[in-house]
């Protein structure tokens, strides 16, 4: 190859493709354009909660909450207890947390409501006979 050659060979024969043209936003302000779009302002936020009380007291005035009292299914976060008064027993509490559980002595009779010497007597006829 001679000198000639390679000049031409190294100068670029036609000039490189340019670059499509610059969008008018970058992707950074187009993000920030969305999020100012999409944002929630806090006049939004109260102005929502105000709609919310508007119409909670056109139902009250219309009677529709009247009858009703929140009803305690599974869906419903507290769990009430029994109002009957029904307890377990509790010498077979005390016999289901000492065989269930490691729980000490001391703990199942506070638990239970029944003497230590009690606990410790259900624990030793629950053992096996040999």
């Amino acid at each position: 190859m001679s000198m000639e050659e390679a000049v031409q060979f190294t100068q670029p024969q036609s000039s490189p493709p340019q670059p499509a043209s610059q969008p008018e936003h970058t992707a950074r302000t187009y993000d920030f354009d969305r999020f100012r779009r999409t944002a929630v302002t806090l006049e939004d936020i109260l102005g929502a909660k105000k709609k919310r009380n508007e119409a909670m007291e056109r139902a009250r005035e219309r009677g529709l909450d009247k009858d009703e009292k929140p009803k305690a299914g599974k869906n419903n976060a507290t769990i009430r207890p029994k109002k009957n008064g029904a307890r377990r027993n509790p010498e077979i509490h005390a016999k289901v947390l000492l065989s269930e559980t490691s729980l000490p002595f001391r703990e199942i009779a506070d638990i239970t409501g029944l003497d230590f010497y009690r606990v410790v007597g259900l624990k030793l006829k629950l053992r096996n006979a040999a």
